[in-house]
């Protein structure tokens, strides 16, 4: 909190008590306090004393309250209106992945579903060639376990976590100052 040095010690106690009744985050509650302060200071200066603004103003659980309700409907600055949509991207970006981890799952497991079920499409559709009439036998697998989405998926799952852990504790920091 900003110390006004024109104050008297009471208004001094009285500006303390209202901000530790504020429910703001801390960069806002120091602006309304020194608002406050320039207002007590202003009163003062046109003649009023300490105790009379104190009575206009009223009980600082009061004033800290209706000042909370009138400065929460205040939208967020710019800063954190694009922290929030880098935010959504973060998310989107995840579930993105994820997604593709899901599908990656899927393309491993359903052909051991179908081979313990009967099938045999599972075994025929990963080989090539069985060898040859004038040479030794080879066999050519076609696909592979892991398949293309693993490692790319893994990745920006990787990336698109951090990215949100970033955020949001950027965030965190700014709706608490």
């Amino acid at each position: 909190m900003q110390r006004y040095d024109l104050l008297p010690p009471e208004a001094e106690k009285y500006v303390k008590q209202v901000y530790r009744e504020l429910r703001l985050p801390r960069g806002l509650r120091t602006r309304v306090v020194a608002d406050l302060q320039s207002d007590i200071a202003a009163a003062l200066e046109a003649g009023e004393s300490t105790a009379q603004i104190v009575a206009r103003m009223g009980p600082p659980a009061e004033l800290a309250a209706e000042l909370s309700r009138n400065y929460q409907s205040i939208q967020p600055t710019g800063r954190q209106q694009g922290l929030r949509i880098a935010r959504g991207g973060a998310w989107m970006l995840l579930f993105a992945s994820g997604a593709g981890l899901l599908l990656w799952l899927i393309q491993l497991v359903l052909p051991l579903i179908y081979r313990v079920t009967g099938g045999h499409l599972g075994s025929a559709g990963s080989i090539g060639i069985i060898g040859g009439a004038d040479g030794p036998t080879r066999i050519f697998v076609t696909t592979s376990v892991t398949g293309g989405l693993f490692w790319p998926c893994l990745l920006v799952l990787a990336i698109a976590l951090v990215i949100l852990l970033c955020l949001n504790r950027q965030l965190h920091r700014e709706k608490n100052d």
